[in-house]
């Protein structure tokens, strides 16, 4: 009677101790499923701040274009207006006082 008492006692032990086991794991599943959902959550965070900067880079580069273009328009502008000042300066010159 008293090994049986023994035994008995002995399997009461493993099962409160599988359950302890069992309630820590629980509580570790749920701090790594927390964990997953924060680490989702930033993940997300990052594609939209990278979406963002991509977006504004698309922007900065056509800005650029569009300061190349009218640097250019300039440039020709410039050219032309010169060409223009020294054919009025010939012209200029034929003319005596």
């Amino acid at each position: 009677m008293a090994e049986s008492h023994q035994q008995s006692q002995s399997v009461v032990d493993k099962a409160a101790l599988a359950g302890t086991s069992l309630t820590t794991i629980a509580t570790s599943v749920e701090r790594i499923d927390e964990m997953s959902a924060h680490i989702a959550t930033a993940a997300e965070q990052q594609n939209s701040v990278a979406e963002n900067m991509n977006s504004n880079i698309s922007q900065i580069n056509e800005m650029a274009m569009q300061n190349a273009a009218t640097i250019e328009q300039t440039t020709v502008a410039g050219q032309e207006l010169a060409r223009t000042a020294c054919d009025l300066q010939t012209l200029v010159e034929k003319f005596q006082i």
